[in-house]
């Protein structure tokens, strides 16, 4: 015989039909929290390396870092810039300016553009030539500005011509001349091709110097206005 459907029975079963809809409204609060980046600290860098940066236009550049493949290429330079941290972000987000300034950049189409919650998402192609070869890459970048930090990854929902490409930038407040910025700028890369490791290398830094340098000289010249 069965029990009889009384009142309590059907606040304790909407009680229970309510539960996950509390669970799934909780986390769509949280989803922009979720979506954040987690950006690393600044990088120690030694006494001699911050002399430098206090007293030149030096681009500390670290050449080898280590890497959980073997195979890849990772580097990183540092470099004070005379200019906020506002005006450094708008010349990095500058896709097309960086077409003059670096020779093996041919063309770079941005065709995706908006917010993802708290993070701004771009897509951009670049067509590069390398060593009489032109290569094409798909990039997605997510910036997220509350920790003034931006990675980007290879564009998975298109093809590239390289097997891996990864990047950071930062920018902080610079502790050595009020006022200014300090930019890092670290990527990691594999091509695929079989090049000798001190040629990847150097690839690499020209890449890191030619753009911090083209950023460097724009912000200053934006700043100074």
């Amino acid at each position: 015989m069965s029990r009889p459907y009384t009142h309590g029975a059907m606040k304790r079963r909407t009680h229970c039909r309510r539960r996950p809809l509390r669970a799934l409204a909780s986390l769509l609060l949280a989803a922009p929290l979720l979506l954040a980046l987690s950006a690393p600290s600044p990088p120690e860098l030694t006494a001699d390396e911050e002399k430098k940066l206090a007293t030149s236009r030096t681009i500390i550049v670290h050449p080898g870092l280590p890497s959980d493949q073997p195979e890849h290429v990772r580097a990183r330079a540092i470099a004070e810039i005379n200019a906020s941290p506002d005006i450094v972000w708008e010349h990095l987000l500058d896709f097309q300016a960086r077409v003059a300034e670096n020779g093996p950049l041919k063309k770079v189409t941005v065709y995706e553009d908006g917010w993802k919650g708290p993070i701004l998402q771009r897509k951009a192609r670049w067509e590069i030539r390398i060593l009489g070869r032109e290569v094409n890459l798909h990039c997605l970048y997510e910036h997220d500005q509350a920790q003034s930090y931006l990675e980007w990854t290879l564009d998975k929902e298109r093809k590239s011509d390289v097997l891996y490409s990864w990047g950071s930038y930062q920018v902080f407040d610079s502790k050595l001349h009020p006022g200014k910025s300090r930019l890092v700028y670290t990527s990691e890369s594999f091509t695929g091709a079989r090049l000798p490791p001190w040629l990847n290398r150097r690839i690499a830094i020209r890449g890191l110097n030619g753009v911090i340098g083209g950023v460097r000289k724009r912000a200053e010249t934006a700043a100074a206005r």
